[in-house]
């Protein structure tokens, strides 16, 4: 693969029930930015729940903390595939208040580092 076939060439692109073409790309490069940094973990900040499970569904061997401020979202993801579910309660739900709430909670969990890379994605539109 030279990086420039289009997406649905992809062998690893498999159809998921849901998903929109860039959904599926962003979680695709979350999973392999992991694979090929090694990371210990990969940090997702969800709303809904849907981009931690997407991500899940490519199996990676490192965990995926998902931040949810949503309390139903945080019980959904306890059943989903190597997610660890954190509930944010931040007063300040901004993309920057919830990387540090998971950051902290990888490393209070001592699955990373300080200094680890971890790859970070949110489904959450930024506004």
């Amino acid at each position: 693969m030279t990086g420039t076939e289009p997406l649905q060439d992809d062998p690893r692109h498999e159809a998921r029930i849901g998903t929109s073409c860039r959904e599926h790309a962003i979680a695709l490069a979350a999973v392999d930015a992991a694979r090929h940094l090694e990371a210990p973990v990969v940090l997702v900040i969800t709303w809904s729940g849907f981009s931690a499970c997407l991500v899940s569904s490519h199996r990676l061997p490192a965990p995926i903390f998902a931040v949810t401020t949503e309390p139903e979202t945080y019980r959904q993801l306890a059943a989903a595939w190597g997610v660890r579910p954190l509930l944010a309660r931040e007063r300040e739900v901004s993309y920057e208040s919830l990387g540090a709430f998971g950051k902290r909670a990888i490393l209070e969990a001592r699955t990373g580092r300080e200094g680890d890379s971890i790859v970070l994605t949110s489904g959450v539109p930024v506004p």
